[in-house]
């Protein structure tokens, strides 16, 4: 589940989009509800607000995978050191096929001590705008020895 703020930020970029098309179709009908000068001020303003949900939502992602990271290992009663973001290719995951493995998946080498040992894992986090079916949390992790 996304944070408070990855959830209001889909909702103000659903929001200008919405409100974007209602005045293109108002400006396409000659009835413009304001001024030229107005929608000149007012369209970069808009610009500016969905790229700013655009990349608060992206945050709002990683910060659930690096949360769900971080709950699962300490479940398991190890200590969290690093949780680096990473690129498919650099993770066991690459053997996979793309049916289990897509490259658009966000991918995570995670670094934890466990019994004062360093031990590594890789997991693997929902692309969110993949439409397929979620993966399960048995193939979301590969862990570095027993």
């Amino acid at each position: 589940m996304l944070p408070l703020y990855g959830k209001i930020s889909v909702a103000v970029f659903i929001i200008i989009i919405l409100f974007s098309v209602f005045l293109m179709l108002r400006f396409q009908q000659s009835k413009p509800i304001f001024s030229e000068r107005v929608q000149w001020t007012l369209s970069p303003i808009m610009v500016v607000l969905l790229i700013l949900s655009v990349v608060f939502v992206l945050i709002a992602k990683d910060q659930k995978h690096r949360s769900e990271i971080a709950n699962y290992i300490k479940n398991k009663g190890a200590v969290v050191i690093s949780i680096e973001s990473s690129s498919k290719s650099l993770t066991p995951f690459k053997d996979l096929d793309k049916g289990k493995a897509h490259p658009k998946d966000d991918y995570y080498i995670v670094t934890y001590s466990l019994e004062d040992k360093l031990k590594m894992a890789w997991f693997k986090g929902d692309n969110s705008l993949y439409k397929g079916t979620p993966t399960t949390e048995k193939e979301k992790w590969i862990f570095d020895g027993p």
